[in-house]
């Protein structure tokens, strides 16, 4: 479960990173073909985010990881819930 979480963090600092460099071009290619792509490239950004919020919070309950930093662990059902929104996104970006 470490590894996993500490997989999560890093992909959630690439998506972020991306998402900048995505705003940031937005910027330049204002009504063009080119800004419908990047404005794809954002919502599908967004969506990754939520995503690997949500599953960071199952990982990091497993792995003692809030434990360790905030010295509590969250509710079940916020872990079932938040599990169940990733798969739900997950299937969502599947089709």
């Amino acid at each position: 479960m470490t590894f996993w979480t500490i997989g999560i963090l890093t992909n959630l600092f690439e998506i972020l990173r991306d998402l900048i460099g995505n705003f940031s071009s937005l910027k330049k290619y204002s009504k063009s073909a080119e800004y419908k792509e990047i404005h794809r490239r954002i919502n599908t950004n967004c969506l990754n985010l939520i995503k690997n919020f949500c599953d960071l919070i199952p990982a990091g309950t497993g792995s003692e990881f809030f434990q360790k930093i905030f010295a509590s662990h969250p509710n079940h059902g916020v872990v079932g819930f938040a599990g169940f929104l990733a798969g739900a996104i997950s299937t969502y970006q599947t089709f």
